[in-house]
C-alpha cells in the first residue's frame, strides 16, 4: 500500500479548511433538521387524514354492498313476480343486469344486456353452497372488473340469482374534488379507478404502491400531479366469500402540505444567500483545482485516441501533481504494452505464414529490438540431424546486416539450455564457446531464452548487452514469450519442410522424385519457351538391376541404388537436375542451352554416366558391374510438352536397351511405332502361357563317336494366334527386360519334363537339355522350384540336363558351386553354355560340378577358316577332355566345321548341318530314323 506524503494531503486540507470556515455546513444542517421535522409532522398528519378518508370510502362501500345484498334477497323472495322486479327502478339503479342461471347452463335474463358465464373456484363454490350468497369480480376487458353478487334461489335445482352491480351506484361516494381513490382486489384486479388515472403507466405506479405500502404514507405522480396516498383494507371474505378490497386514497401533495409550502419557499432564499457567499470564497480555489483536472481529462482523451506519448504537465505541488506523474507512468506503460502487442502480432503474422527458417530469423532479429532494447540480437538454430552443430544468426548495428556463423555446441550446454525454466543470464566471463561470436562484438551480458517444442531443443534467442545490465522480470517475460512464438514457427517450418521433402524427394536416395522432377522440367520448358532455348532429358534405366535385386535381396538392391544416385549427382551440374523416377529408373535434365550446345552436353553427360557406372561398385565386399540404358529426348525438337517429352525419352531408352546394354539412343519418330509394337507384343506375351501359345521345339545333339542322337536341347517357340511363330530373337529379349523370362523358364522346365516322361512311356530315352535364364539362376528358390517340378512330373532325373551360361557362373563363384553341387547330387546333368565368352579360368573351372562344356557358336563360325578361332576351339576341347568333361559344339552349319570338330575328337555337335529345331512329333521321327540308320551302319 502506498504511503501518503505531505504533498498528497495538502489539497484535502485546503478544501476542508475552506468549507469549514464557511457557513454552508451549519446552514445546511439546520435547514435539513427543520425540513426533516416539519416533513415528518406533515407526513404523519397526512397519513392519518388520508387513512381516515380511505377508511370512510371503504365503510361506504361496505354499506352499499350490504344494501345491495339485502335488495337481492328481496328479489329472490319475489322471483316469481318477474314483472314487478323489472318495473323496479331502484333495482335497475343498483344492478346493471339481473338473471337466473342453473347448473345445466340455462340462463334467464330478467333485465340488463349481458349474461356473464360464471367460472367459480372450489373455494367460491363451497362458500356459495354454505351461505347461499357470493360476491365475485369478473374482468372481461382487462380494465375495471365487474362485481357480481350471487344468491341461491333453489338449492335442489341449483338455480342462482346473479346480479351485476352497477358501478355508478356502487362507487358514487362523495370525496374532495381534488382527491382520488381506487379499489383493488388482491393488489392486481382493479374494481374501480377514475378514468383520469386508469392508464397503464398510472396503474403500474398504483400497483407498486400496493406492493410496497404497509399502511404508511405513499408518494407518486399521476398524470403530472404529485399525490400522497394511503390505503385501508375492507375484508369481505366472511360475508361474501370475497377477497379483501384495498382502498387506496390519493390526496394532492399541495393540499396535504399547504402550510409546509410557505415554509419551504423561504428556506431556499436563505440557503441561496449562504451558498453565494461560499461560492464567492471558493471559486478562486476551485478554479485552481479544475485546471489539473482538465489536463488529466485531456490526457485521458489522448489515450483514447491512441496517443500515448503526450505527457500531462501538472505543477500544483499537491495530490494532482502526484496523480499527473502516476498518469504519465501509466500512459508510458500502455504505450509499451501496445507496441509489444502490435510487434508480437506482426511477428506472428510473418513467421507463421512461412516455412523458411532463415526468413523467420530475419523477422525476429528485425522486430525484437522494438520490444527489448538490446545492443545485439542473436538466434541460434540447432541442426537436429547433427545435434552438436548449428547456425548462429546475429545483427550488426552499423550496417544492419545479419551474419550467419556455424558453431559447435556441447551436449552439456544443450542440456543446460533445454532444462532451463525461463531465461538464462550469461556473461562473457562464463566463456561458453557458443557465445564467442557475440563476445567478439563487445557484448558482456547475455539473456538467453531456449526455443523448445515438446521438450525438443531447437535453439535459443539471445539478447546481448555491451554493458553490465540487470535483466528485469518484464524483459525476461517478453523474451520468453517471443521464444515460445519462435518455437511454434520453427516447429511449423520443420514440419512443413518435412512434409514437402516426403512429397517431393525419394526417401531412399534423397533425390527429387517423379513429381518434383516434373515440376522442375515444366519450369525448364517455360524458361526455354521464353528465351528460345532447348531442354533435354535423359531417361536412365539400370541394366540387369532386377536380377541383382531378386537374387541378393532388396537390401543390396537399395544400397546399389544409393550408390548409383551418388554417381549421377557427380555427373550433373545441379542437385535438382537429376531425379529417381521410380524403381531403377532415373532422369536428368539439361536446361537453358542453345541449339549447338544441347547435343554436345547430352552426349557428354550420357557418356560420362556410363563411364562412371563402369567402375565396379562395392557393396558388402562384393563387386557389381553395372551399366545403364539411356534414352534422350529434346524440347522443342522431339516434343512440345512434358508428357510427350517423357514418353519419347522412355521410348528412346527402350531402343537403347534393345540394341545393347550400356548405351544411349536419341529419340527418333520411328521408335514410337516400334515401341508401340513392342508394348503390344509385351502385353500379349504376358498371356501366352495361360493361353497355351508357347510350344517347345527340340534340336538334336549328334554324338560324333557313333552318329547316334542321345540328347536334344529344348528351345521355346511362341505360336501366336495372329502373328504365327514369333522369332525367339524378338520375344526372348522382351521377356528378359520385362521379367517374364522367369515364368517362361519354369514353364519350359515343366513342359520338357512332361515330354521326357511321355517318351519314357514309349520306351524312348532321350535326354533333354533345358537352359536356365539369368532371372531363374538368381532366384533364391530355384533349387526348390526345379525339384518340385521333377517330383510332380515323375521324370527320370538322369534324363534332364541343365545348361547354364558361363557368365552367370563367374558372378558369384561360391554361390554357383554350392547351387550346381545340389543339382548334381540330385542327379541332374550340368552343362556350361556359351563357354569361352566369360573369361573362365582354370582356378574355378575345376571346382564346378559340371558334366559338359558347350563351345559358343562365335568360335565355331570361323573355326574351319580362321587359325585363331581354330586354336581356341582346339584348346577348349583339350581342356575339357583333360578335366574329364564332354564337349558339345553348337551352331555347326557346314561340313567343313563338322570335319574340323570330328578331327579334334569333339563329343557332340548340334546345328543346322544336321537338323534344325523340330516339333516333338517330327523330332521323334527324325531321331528314330537317324538312330536306326546309324545302328545298321
Amino acid at each position: 500500500m502506498l504511503k501518503q506524503d505531505k504533498q498528497s494531503t495538502k489539497f484535502s486540507r485546503r478544501l476542508f479548511s475552506q468549507y469549514f470556515i464557511s457557513t454552508i455546513i451549519p446552514v445546511i444542517v439546520l435547514s435539513l433538521i427543520s425540513f426533516y421535522t416539519i416533513s415528518s409532522l406533515l407526513k404523519k398528519n397526512a397519513t392519518r387524514q388520508i387513512y381516515a378518508e380511505s377508511r370512510a370510502v371503504g365503510l361506504s362501500l361496505n354499506d352499499r354492498l350490504l344494501t345491495m345484498e339485502s335488495n337481492l334477497i328481496d328479489v329472490s323472495r319475489s322471483i316469481d313476480n318477474i314483472d314487478l322486479i323489472v318495473s323496479n327502478d331502484w333495482l335497475k339503479a343498483m344492478f346493471s343486469s339481473l338473471y337466473i342461471t342453473d347448473s345445466n347452463g340455462h340462463d334467464q335474463l330478467i333485465f340488463g344486456e349481458d349474461v356473464i358465464n360464471l367460472e367459480l373456484t372450489d373455494y367460491q363454490q363451497k362458500h356459495l353452497n354454505k351461505d347461499n350468497r357470493l360476491l365475485l369480480a369478473h374482468n372481461s376487458d382487462n380494465k375495471q372488473a365487474q362485481l357480481l353478487m350471487l344468491n341461491v334461489l333453489n338449492p335442489d335445482s341449483r338455480q342462482i340469482l346473479v346480479a351485476v352491480l352497477n358501478p355508478e351506484y356502487l362507487w358514487d361516494i362523495v370525496i374532495n374534488d381534488a382527491d382520488l381513490f381506487c379499489a383493488v382486489v388482491d393488489q392486481r384486479l382493479f374494481m374501480y379507478c377514475p378514468g383520469l388515472i386508469y392508464q397503464s403507466d398510472n396503474l403500474s405506479k398504483i400497483k407498486d404502491l400496493l406492493a410496497s405500502n404497509n399502511h404508511d404514507l405513499g408518494e407518486t405522480t399521476l398524470d403530472g400531479v404529485y399525490y400522497l396516498s394511503n390505503q385501508w383494507d375492507l375484508f369481505l371474505d366472511g360475508i361474501f366469500g370475497f377477497n379483501g378490497v384495498s382502498i387506496i386514497y390519493f390526496m394532492p401533495r399541495n393540499d396535504a402540505f399547504l402550510e409546509y409550502d410557505y415554509y419551504i419557499d423561504a428556506l431556499p432564499q436563505s440557503i441561496l444567500i449562504t451558498l453565494l457567499i461560499v461560492f464567492t470564497l471558493s471559486s478562486v480555489q476551485m478554479r485552481r483545482s479544475l485546471t489539473p483536472l482538465m489536463k488529466l481529462t485531456q490526457g485521458a482523451k489522448n489515450i483514447i485516441d491512441g496517443n500515448y506519448t503526450k505527457t500531462v504537465d501538472i505543477d500544483s505541488n499537491d495530490e494532482f501533481e502526484v496523480l499527473g506523474s502516476t498518469f504519465n507512468t501509466m500512459s508510458h506503460r500502455i504505450d509499451e504494452a501496445f507496441k509489444k502487442i502490435t510487434t508480437l502480432a506482426k511477428i506472428d503474422r510473418l513467421i507463421l505464414s512461412t516455412s523458411d527458417s532463415e526468413y523467420i530469423v530475419e523477422v525476429l532479429i528485425e522486430y525484437i529490438p522494438s520490444i527489448i532494447p538490446a545492443d545485439n540480437i542473436a538466434i541460434f538454430i540447432l541442426d537436429l540431424e547433427k545435434g552438436n552443430e548449428g547456425n548462429l544468426f546475429s545483427n550488426n548495428k552499423t550496417d544492419n546486416e545479419i551474419s550467419n556463423t556455424v558453431i559447435n555446441i556441447k551436449k552439456s550446454e544443450v542440456d543446460e539450455l533445454n532444462k532451463a525454466d525461463g531465461i538464462i543470464i550469461k556473461t562473457a566471463a562464463d566463456k561458453h564457446g557458443y557465445l564467442s561470436p557475440l563476445i567478439t562484438l563487445g557484448n558482456t551480458t547475455f539473456s538467453i531464452s531456449p526455443i523448445r517444442n515438446q521438450e525438443i531443443f531447437l535453439g535459443f534467442i539471445c539478447t546481448c548487452f555491451q554493458e553490465t545490465t540487470e535483466i528485469s522480470q518484464e524483459l525476461g517475460d517478453s523474451l520468453t514469450e517471443i521464444s515460445d512464438r519462435a518455437a511454434v514457427a520453427f516447429s511449423n517450418a520443420i514440419w512443413e519442410n518435412k512434409l514437402f521433402h516426403q512429397a517431393h524427394y525419394d526417401s531412399l536416395t534423397t533425390l527429387p522424385n517423379r513429381y518434383l522432377f516434373q515440376d522442375r522440367l515444366e519450369q525448364a520448358i517455360e524458361r526455354a519457351k521464353r528465351n528460345n532455348l532447348n531442354v533435354a532429358i535423359l531417361f536412365i534405366d539400370l541394366d540387369r538391376f532386377k536380377n541383382i535385386n531378386d537374387s541378393l535381396g532388396h537390401t543390396v538392391g537399395d544400397q546399389l541404388l544409393i550408390q548409383v544416385s551418388r554417381i549421377l549427382l557427380k555427373c550433373v551440374r545441379s542437385y535438382n537436375s537429376v531425379a529417381r523416377f521410380g524403381g531403377d529408373e532415373f532422369t536428368a535434365i539439361i536446361s537453358d542451352v542453345n541449339d549447338v550446345e544441347v547435343k554436345v552436353q547430352t552426349e557428354r553427360l550420357a557418356r560420362r554416366i556410363n563411364e562412371l557406372l563402369s567402375v565396379p561398385i562395392v557393396i558388402d565386399d562384393r563387386k557389381f558391374n553395372i551399366s545403364a540404358s539411356i534414352g534422350i529426348a529434346m524440347f522443342p525438337g522431339d516434343a512440345d510438352n512434358i508428357n510427350d517429352l517423357l514418353k519419347n525419352a522412355d521410348t528412346a531408352m527402350y531402343e537403347a536397351k534393345r540394341i545393347a546394354v550400356g548405351n544411349h539412343q536419341y529419340y527418333q519418330k520411328q521408335q514410337n511405332k516400334e515401341t508401340l509394337e513392342l508394348l503390344e507384343l509385351e502385353n500379349e506375351l504376358g498371356h501366352a502361357i495361360e493361353n497355351n501359345e508357347l510350344v517347345l521345339h527340340y534340336q538334336p545333339k549328334v554324338n560324333l563317336h557313333d552318329g547316334m542322337i542321345y540328347s536334344v536341347e529344348s528351345l521355346v517357340r511362341w505360336n501366336h494366334p495372329e502373328r504365327g511363330l514369333v522369332s525367339p530373337g524378338t520375344f526372348i529379349p522382351l521377356a528378359e527386360v520385362t521379367g517374364m523370362i522367369g515364368d517362361i523358364g519354369y514353364w519350359i522346365m515343366r513342359t520338357a519334363c512332361e515330354q521326357c516322361k511321355a517318351w519314357q512311356a514309349k520306351n524312348i530315352e532321350i535326354k533333354i537339355a533345358v537352359n536356365l535364364s539369368v532371372e531363374q539362376f538368381n532366384d533364391k528358390y530355384l533349387y526348390e522350384n526345379i525339384v518340385k517340378i521333377l517330383d510332380e512330373t515323375g521324370v527320370d532325373i538322369g534324363l534332364i540336363e541343365l545348361e547354364v551360361t558361363e557368365s552367370l557362373t563367374i558372378e558369384d563363384i561360391d554361390k554357383t558351386i554350392a547351387l550346381l553341387t545340389r543339382f548334381r547330387d540330385k542327379g541332374l546333368g550340368i552343362t556350361i553354355d556359351d563357354f569361352g565368352t566369360g573369361f573362365s579360368s582354370m582356378s574355378y573351372l575345376q571346382k564346378l560340378p559340371i558334366n559338359k562344356l558347350k563351345i559358343d557358336k562365335t568360335f565355331i563360325d570361323n573355326a574351319h577358316l580362321d587359325d585363331d578361332s581354330a586354336s581356341i576351339v582346339r584348346a577348349i576341347i583339350g581342356l575339357a577332355h583333360n578335366l574329364s568333361l564332354s564337349v558339345v559344339a553348337e551352331g555347326v552349319e557346314v561340313e567343313a566345321q563338322y570335319d574340323f570338330l570330328k578331327s579334334l575328337d569333339c563329343d557332340e555337335i548340334q546345328g543346322f548341318f544336321f537338323c534344325k529345331p523340330l516339333p516333338e512329333d517330327e523330332l521323334i521321327k527324325h531321331v528314330l530314323l537317324e538312330n536306326s540308320r546309324n545302328a545298321k551302319a
